[in-house]
């Protein structure tokens, strides 16, 4: 098995949008490793756009019917 290799990646949050949405648009067109891939690059960008505490995001998501977003 190769050794893994991190590279570090300065985003604006813009970029980091970006490529987040351009990481799911594959994960729903694509299957297999490229889907995992993307699905897995997505996931830590997105906890990076919305570093939210988990009992927060529990709490936000809770009450979403009730309050959506921009009528609070």
């Amino acid at each position: 098995m190769s050794q893994s290799k991190f590279i570090v990646v300065h985003l604006t949050e813009s970029e980091a949008t970006f490529v987040r949405d351009s990481m799911r648009l594959i994960c729903m067109n694509e299957s297999g490793d490229s889907a995992d891939m993307a699905s897995q690059i997505e996931r830590v960008i997105a906890r990076n756009l919305n570093p939210r505490p988990q009992a927060s995001r529990l709490f936000h998501n809770m009450f979403a019917d009730l309050y959506p977003e921009g009528r609070e």
